[in-house]
C-alpha cells in the first residue's frame, strides 16, 4: 500500500515537470507588452500549473495596448469599448430628435440652438444613404416644442459639418432665416469674429495668437477635390474659385512635453473646411483631421510643411507618445473624431436691433473632447 502511494506521487510530480518543461519550451523568449522592454516574468495566476496541468503557451494571451495586470487578465476578460466608439445612439427619426430635444442650448421666439453632436449630417446628400441627418427631423422637432415652423439655415450659413460638433442655429419663421442670412453677410462684411470654436491640435502653433487673412481654393488633387491655402491677391477677391476668411486663433493650454494645444480658433466663414487648412497651414494640424493634417510632416523633431497640392487624403499620423497617451493602437488612428467643437455663437444685437446687448450661446464640448483633454493633459478654460 505504501509502495503504491510512494509511486503515485512520484508520478504527479513527474507530470507536473513535464508540463513546465513544455511551457518553457514554448516561451524561450520573454513575452513583451506593447513593446516595452519589461517582460512578462512570471506566468499570470490565472495560468499557474496548479489550476490548468496542462496549459500550453498558446492561451496566454496578451491584447496590444492592454494594461499588464496579473489580476484582470484572463481568457474571458471583457473587451472594452474605446471612448472614440462611444457615438450618440439613435436608430430612429423619432429617438434623434428626442436627442437633439435634450440638447438645447437656447430657445426664443425667433430662433433654436441645439448642440450638435460629432458624426450628425445636416443634410444628406447622398440619395442612396439611409443615414438620418437633422433635416429628416425637422417636422418631429416642431411637434416636440409647438413650434410652428423649424428650418435649416440657408446653405452658405451653415458652418457645422457632419465631423464637427457643436450650435447649430435654427430659425423658426422665414423672416429670422432672413436676419441669420443678412446677419451672416454684415459679419463677414466687418470681418467680426462670431463664432468661437475650440480645437485640439497636434502640435503647438508658433504664434500664441495670430489673427489674419488666409486665401483658401479648389484644387484637383488625383480623384480628390481638396481645398489649398493660396497666396491673397487684390484683384481676385471677389474671385467665385476662392474663399478669404479671416481666422483668429489662441493658445488656450499646451504640453510641450507631448507636443499638442487646445486652441481656441474665431472665423468670420467657416467654408471649404477653411479651419482645418488654415490650422494645418500653422503647422498645427487638428487632432482627428485625416483629410489635411498630411501637409505637415516631422523632420527632426520639427514641423516642416509639405505642397498641399500634392497631398491626398490619409489617416492622420501621430507621435508614438501621443498615440500611446490616446490608448490607441496603430489600426484604430483612423477612428479618432476631429477634435474641433463650435463652444459659442454671439449674436450682435439679436440680428435686429444694434443696441441691444450681443446675445452669447455657450454648448459644452463632447464626452470624447473631454477625455482626450484629459489624457493629454489640458484643460478647458471656465466660460461665463
Amino acid at each position: 500500500m505504501a509502495t503504491t502511494i510512494a509511486l503515485q506521487t512520484i508520478q504527479a510530480r513527474m507530470a507536473t515537470t513535464i508540463t513546465l518543461q513544455t511551457i518553457q519550451t514554448h516561451l524561450r523568449t520573454p513575452v513583451c507588452v506593447n513593446c516595452s522592454k519589461v517582460a512578462l516574468q512570471k506566468f499570470p495566476r490565472w495560468m499557474s500549473v496548479r489550476t490548468y496541468g496542462t496549459a500550453r503557451a498558446a492561451d496566454l494571451h496578451v491584447d496590444s495596448g492592454a494594461n499588464v495586470d496579473s489580476e484582470k487578465e484572463g481568457p474571458q476578460r471583457e473587451k472594452r469599448v474605446h471612448t472614440y466608439n462611444k457615438v450618440p445612439d439613435w436608430r430612429t427619426p423619432t429617438e434623434l430628435a428626442e436627442y437633439l430635444t435634450q440638447n438645447i442650448v437656447f430657445q426664443n421666439d425667433e430662433f433654436l440652438a441645439v448642440n450638435k453632436p460629432y458624426g450628425l449630417p445636416i443634410y444628406q446628400n447622398d440619395t442612396t444613404s439611409d443615414e438620418l441627418c437633422v433635416n429628416d427631423v425637422l417636422k418631429l422637432l416642431q411637434n416636440k416644442l409647438g413650434t410652428d415652423r423649424l428650418m435649416l439655415p440657408f446653405s452658405l450659413d451653415i458652418d457645422l459639418q457632419k465631423k464637427s460638433s457643436g450650435i447649430l442655429i435654427l430659425p423658426k419663421s422665414v423672416s429670422a432665416r432672413q436676419d441669420l442670412r443678412s446677419f451672416t453677410k454684415i459679419v463677414r462684411t466687418a470681418q467680426r469674429l462670431p463664432q468661437t470654436f475650440w480645437a485640439v491640435t497636434v502640435g503647438v502653433p508658433i504664434h500664441e495668437e495670430l489673427n489674419e487673412q488666409i486665401c483658401v481654393m479648389q484644387h484637383q488633387v488625383g480623384e480628390y477635390i481638396m481645398n489649398i491655402p493660396d497666396k491673397i491677391v487684390p484683384n481676385k477677391r471677389k474671385d467665385k474659385g476662392r474663399i478669404i476668411p479671416r481666422i483668429s486663433h489662441r493658445v488656450l493650454d499646451k504640453n510641450t512635453q507631448l507636443g499638442c494645444a487646445l486652441v481656441e480658433i474665431k472665423p468670420n466663414y467657416t467654408q471649404w473646411d477653411c479651419l482645418q487648412v488654415c490650422m494645418a497651414q500653422r503647422l498645427s494640424p487638428i487632432l482627428g483631421d485625416h483629410q489635411y493634417s498630411g501637409r505637415v510632416k516631422h523632420v527632426l523633431g520639427r514641423p516642416v510643411p509639405v505642397e498641399p497640392k500634392v497631398v491626398k487624403p490619409a489617416t492622420q499620423t501621430l507621435p508614438d507618445f501621443v498615440r500611446r497617451k490616446l490608448r490607441l493602437g496603430f489600426d484604430q488612428v483612423h477612428s479618432i473624431p476631429l477634435h474641433l467643437h463650435c463652444a459659442q455663437w454671439t449674436l450682435f444685437g439679436h440680428l435686429k436691433k444694434k443696441k441691444d446687448q450681443p446675445l452669447i450661446i455657450n454648448a459644452a464640448a463632447p464626452e470624447f473632447f473631454n477625455w482626450t483633454l484629459s489624457q493629454l493633459g489640458l484643460e478647458l478654460p471656465v466660460v461665463s
